[in-house]
């Protein structure tokens, strides 16, 4: 498991290396991308991490589309009540929307 800071202990599954490249995509992704986190430590600690995690969330199709599911929440959801995933803030409607398009 790996320390993820505002949301505890996460399994390896859930997390690669590198975030989707995409801005809207990284806040609507279920997984945790460590290089924002651990980007900043020498090659002592990436590679271990690295090599426990997948480079990139492209990589296995159901991740792309699980956050495409989640950007289409975050676009039907109420301005009022946005789509909150995890312990980000939360995708505006009409950001998730334009985004799509």
């Amino acid at each position: 498991f790996f320390l993820v800071p505002g949301r505890g202990y996460v399994h390896p599954e859930d997390c690669t290396w590198r975030p989707f490249r995409m801005a809207l995509l990284q806040r609507c992704c279920r997984l945790e991308a460590l290089s924002e986190l651990y980007g900043r430590f020498g090659p002592t600690v990436q590679d271990p991490l690295k090599s426990w995690v997948r480079d990139g969330p492209e990589e296995k199709a159901n991740e792309l589309c699980d956050v495409l599911l989640q950007v289409i929440a975050c676009a039907k959801a109420d301005p009022d009540m946005p789509h909150r995933l995890l312990n980000r803030d939360p995708v505006m409607p009409e950001e998730a929307a334009e985004g799509l398009f």
